[in-house]
């Protein structure tokens, strides 16, 4: 357990400046799932309408609200991937880099001295890239899933209260 408590005060000491973009970041996914979540809507009321025999018209505006739909999709995906890089990705490995960095600048000239320097080298660098994978890992695939998941379970939850309560 107290591995544990060190570990999660490691994750708060490294990733606390990127909260604010993290949150961001996870509002822009929020909204491109609920957008991408609503094209299989969409495409069974387009179905709908074609089994029903329904108007040109009604067709047409369905087909626009679909090409609108993709379009707002790929706007807020580029905004997310673009604010990804811009706050998050470099600025969070240069953080990491730094506080390592520091760390090794705060070793004693003893130390450095008496101690292979290749192998400190090797071992800063697996620990720093181990924290940017970690970070990439939550950010581009936990946080993701889960949000599918979720908005996907409200969804059939909204529209079926039956069928979500099977799937919760």
């Amino acid at each position: 357990m107290h591995v544990i408590k060190q570990f999660i005060a490691l994750l708060k000491a490294h990733y606390a400046p990127f909260l604010k973009p993290g949150s961001v970041i996870l509002a822009l996914l929020i909204v491109g799932q609920i957008v991408q979540l609503s094209f299989p809507y969409v495409q069974g009321k387009i179905i709908d309408n074609l089994a029903d025999d329904a108007s040109l018209s009604s067709l047409l505006w369905l087909g626009v609200l679909m090409a609108v739909l993709y379009l707002v999709m790929n706007v807020i995906g580029y905004i997310r991937e673009t604010y990804e890089i811009d706050h998050f990705d470099m600025k969070l490995r240069r953080h990491i880099n730094s506080d390592a960095l520091r760390r090794l600048f705060a070793f004693s000239l003893g130390q450095h001295v008496n101690e292979h320097s290749g192998l400190r080298l090797s071992i800063v660098n697996k620990g720093t890239e181990a924290l940017a994978s970690l970070a990439n890992a939550i950010i581009y695939s936990v946080i993701p899933f889960f949000v599918q998941v979720i908005l996907a379970t409200l969804a059939l939850t909204i529209m079926n209260p039956l069928l979500g309560g099977v799937v919760t």
